[in-house]
């Protein structure tokens, strides 16, 4: 520390005309609206990746537990097109009489 000198910088304090400076701060001002909004983006972003992701997830897990659900039903009945508002299914013919349920 004993040969450490210390070099003294004199400052001058200039006054910018607000005509000049006002460019820069309109300009400042919308790059940290444009920041905030960006943050705002990436954060909704994440958000709506992960309710994507979600929501796959779930479709996967429901498509599976329908086709299950529909595989023990041809168990016992046979294939046809079933009209879930009514309840009922249509067989051709042929099926309904080779099946063991009893067709009405």
């Amino acid at each position: 520390m004993a040969n450490e000198s210390i070099t003294k910088i004199k400052t001058k304090t200039i006054n910018i005309p607000d005509e000049k400076i006002q460019p820069v701060r309109e300009v400042n001002q919308q790059l940290s609206q444009i920041v905030n909004q960006l943050g705002s983006a990436h954060i909704r972003r994440k958000e709506l990746e992960e309710t994507v992701s979600q929501l796959e997830e779930d479709f996967q897990n429901l498509n599976t537990k329908l086709r299950e659900t529909i595989t023990e039903l041809e168990k016992e009945y046979p294939r046809g097109n079933l009209d879930l508002d009514s309840g009922t299914l249509t067989v051709s013919e042929e099926v309904a009489d080779d099946s063991p349920i009893a067709t009405e």
